[in-house]
């Protein structure tokens, strides 16, 4: 008796090694629920995450608030059960994200009421500061143009179907239900969505070649200079600087009385080795924002060290 239960009891340790989500069919423990502290000495989880995790101290209290205050728009999700065969679903989040801390409760929220199995559902979250801002410490959202947080990504044999970016276009439940019916509705940051392809399908140079056009354009297609200079921060701390600077100096061109989108270009210039052109841009944030510390500390260092190797 004594010896079964020495057999079962390395049975059940050996099994508990791994657990089963969609899309990836072992994952150990250890790489589960893995967490980081920041600047403030909070806690915050980083990579994959499981459901149950998010229901617990330190997240339970924005998680089971969001949950549980949720009223599921029931009339919108009529039929939709029969389309969610085949289905998976990757949740792009961050513990430190607002949005995340307001939509993912809701989205999971829905999905259960449609009875979807959780098995089917990857969560992933990301790191918030440079060098690996909105990473994972897998490096799950590697090519999948994650920008902002959350990002919930539908998937139909392995194949995406359809997107949600940071928040719906019309309601969570509206919005899942014209994914699901093969009409999604085009997520927000579309600008964003076509400058990824751009850089894919023709790259950098023509980025370049067109920038002037191309910022004409960006000025309609965006809220603010922010959302661009988002996605420059993200490229950058992926190691895809040329097409930071790129992407930096379109936003430049379409908000040129932003101090912040020079003080990005300036950044995107120093981290490809060219410091006059650095100067430059900072010279141009104190033109509009004569107080600008971050501005005027670049510019003295970047002179000394000028003076120094002259």
């Amino acid at each position: 008796m004594k010896k079964l239960f020495t057999i079962l009891t390395l049975v059940i340790l050996l099994f508990s090694n791994c657990i089963t989500t969609s899309n990836t069919p072992k994952i150990p423990l250890q790489k589960l629920n893995r967490t980081f502290q920041n600047d403030k000495n909070e806690t915050h989880l980083v990579g994959l995450t499981t459901v149950n995790r998010l229901k617990q101290a330190p997240f339970n209290e924005w998680f089971s608030k969001n949950y549980d205050q949720y009223q599921v728009k029931m009339d919108k999700l009529e039929g939709l059960k029969s389309k969610l065969k085949g289905i998976s679903v990757t949740i792009f989040m961050a513990t430190w994200c607002g949005d995340s801390r307001r939509e993912v409760p809701r989205f999971l929220k829905i999905m259960n009421h449609l009875q979807f199995d959780n098995n089917q559902i990857n969560i992933v979250n990301l790191f918030l500061d440079a060098p690996k801002y909105k990473q994972s410490i897998d490096q799950e959202e590697k090519g999948l143009n994650i920008h902002r947080v959350p990002t919930f990504i539908f998937y139909k044999a392995d194949k995406e179907i359809g997107r949600i970016v940071e928040g719906p276009m019309n309601s969570l439940e509206v919005d899942i239900a014209q994914i699901l019916l093969g009409v999604p509705s085009r997520p927000q940051y579309r600008a964003v969505t076509a400058f990824d392809k751009l850089i894919k399908e023709k790259g950098v140079s023509h980025l370049l070649e067109n920038k002037k056009l191309l910022a004409q354009r960006t000025r309609f297609t965006v809220k603010n200079s922010y959302e661009l200079n988002t996605y420059g921060y993200v490229l950058l701390d992926a190691d895809k600087k040329e097409a930071a600077v790129a992407i930096f100096a379109i936003n430049a061109l379409a908000f040129p009385k932003k101090p912040n989108v020079f003080d990005s270009l300036a950044e995107g210039y120093l981290a490809i080795n060219q410091p006059n052109l650095a100067i430059e841009n900072y010279e141009k944030v104190l033109i509009l924002d004569k107080e600008n510390l971050q501005a005027k500390k670049m510019l003295k260092k970047l002179k000394e060290e000028n003076m120094e190797k002259g």
